[in-house]
């Protein structure tokens, strides 16, 4: 990866990204699939009316030409530059193929990727992916036409333009939207971010041969940038000592500047349980170091953090995937306790069990008092078993190390009250992408549900 990829997702994070693109409207636009014998289509336009805008990470599309006999719209549409990333479909529509992600998907440079929601015939929130080629027609016209970039699900590039279609009535079929704008100021590729659906921003080492060269790599970039690094915690050793092996693994927790993590945590009362920040550096299936972090897109909309800077703003509905607040994997319950008390309790009620390790117990609020003389908080208490449950799960699937260790965040509601929120333990695994683990999610999740309890005083 180039110096400037990190260098663009540290901005990013901090808020201080360069001038956003503009947004462009399609001069002209079409909806086209490859030659495709099961649904007698050899390759010519479906629809060339179609409408939409693309710039600032979002992508609109529409027509009013109906498709097969009946209307379709769009929405929640993204757009994201280089990179490798991997979608959850939304598994509520019916085919056989309904609910496998789309994983490694490879935008390249020079491309620009897409990701929107359809709604088609009775089917809702049919995930369609994009990977267009960027061309300059040397006009003042820019086309951006969809090609068959690289993916590993599904079995890419297949010879077909565009991804087949994972669910809905016309599962297997290649759409592509192609179309031209006016070619903008600034390249419709300067995309700082990668923005995508669920969680992650990922990408390539490029410079470095080794995930321990990638983390001085990434922990000397974070210091330059003013983060403080709290603590590094290598996955893979730890495992190791319990006996699992697997390619290395390592989280680095850093704080961001105070500055700015106090103008988050001033813009929502939970956003402090995505902190401090991870960076995850880990080896991947094909060998390559790759670095990971939760993009600030997802942490924004996850926690309804509302921000006057452009350049992060994110769609009110982001993607509509999440749903309301209450679905976006964040347990809350109200103490009975005081702050300092539910705290300790709570590191009480962890310690109890064997096996079970407190990383860091940090206070976000850096030791303040609120005017009237109480602890300001939040405090985030990290908890987990580097001996069992963690090195199995990042065994079975690798990216999960950036949720893990567990955490629990303890605030102070608008009028006062104590609060302890955690990041559901269900959501953690099913945006991972993790099957076959209900029996262990419903343990973890009565083991944290019991420790919250303890720690808000419902339970001895």
């Amino acid at each position: 990866m180039k110096k400037k990829a990190i260098v663009a997702m540290l901005s990013m994070l901090m808020g201080i990204g360069a001038a956003e693109a503009e947004t462009s409207s399609f001069l002209s636009g079409q909806l086209r699939v490859e030659d495709d014998p099961r649904f007698g289509i050899e390759g010519v336009p479906l629809d060339t009316s179609i409408v939409g805008t693309i710039g600032n990470g979002v992508f609109t599309v529409g027509s009013p030409t109906p498709l097969f006999g009946a209307n379709w719209t769009a929405h929640s549409g993204r757009v994201f530059g280089p990179g490798t990333y991997t979608f959850n479909v939304n598994k509520n529509n019916r085919g056989d193929l309904s609910g496998l992600p789309y994983e490694q998907v490879v935008v390249g440079e020079g491309q620009v990727g897409g990701h929107v929601l359809i709604d088609y015939l009775d089917f809702t929130d049919i995930d369609a992916i994009f990977v267009w080629d960027v061309i300059d027609n040397g006009d003042g016209t820019t086309t951006l036409r969809s090609v068959d970039a690289p993916s590993a699900s599904p079995d890419n590039p297949d010879g077909l333009d565009g991804f087949l279609t994972r669910e809905g009535p016309l599962a297997n079929a290649s759409a592509n939207f192609d179309f031209t704008i006016i070619t903008p100021d600034r390249p419709v590729t300067e995309i700082e971010t990668p923005l995508q659906p669920y969680s992650t921003e990922s990408v390539v080492l490029d410079e470095v041969s080794s995930v321990d060269e990638g983390v001085e790599f990434v922990r000397e970039k974070l210091e330059r940038e003013g983060f403080d690094i709290t603590m590094v915690i290598d996955h893979a050793r730890g495992a190791a000592q319990a006996g699992v092996i697997f390619p290395p693994n390592v989280i680095i927790i850093a704080r961001m500047p105070r500055n700015i993590e106090r103008k988050l945590l001033r813009r929502s009362k939970t956003v402090g349980i995505e902190m401090p920040m991870k960076f995850h550096v880990y080896e991947d299936e094909q060998g390559q170091v790759r670095l990971g972090t939760n993009s600030m897109g997802y942490i924004f909309d996850r926690h309804d953090v509302k921000t006057s800077d452009r350049a992060a703003r994110m769609l009110d509905k982001f993607n509509e995937q999440f749903g309301k607040q209450e679905d976006r994997g964040l347990i809350t319950i109200q103490s009975k306790r005081s702050f300092d008390d539910t705290v300790a309790a709570l590191q009480e009620a962890i310690l109890r069990v064997p096996g079970i390790r407190l990383p860091f117990v940090l206070d976000l609020g850096d030791g303040r008092k609120e005017h009237h003389g109480r602890k300001s908080g939040p405090v985030v208490i990290a908890f987990g078993n580097p001996d069992g449950a963690t090195p199995l799960l990042i065994q079975v699937e690798r990216r999960i190390g950036i949720d893990l260790p567990l955490k629990f965040l303890v605030w102070h509601g608008d009028d006062g009250e104590v609060n302890i929120t955690t990041n559901d333990f269900r959501y953690i695994v099913d945006r991972n992408n993790l099957k076959g683990w209900d029996n262990y999610v419903e343990i973890v999740k009565r083991d944290v549900a019991g420790f919250m309890n303890f720690g808000a005083g419902i339970s001895e």
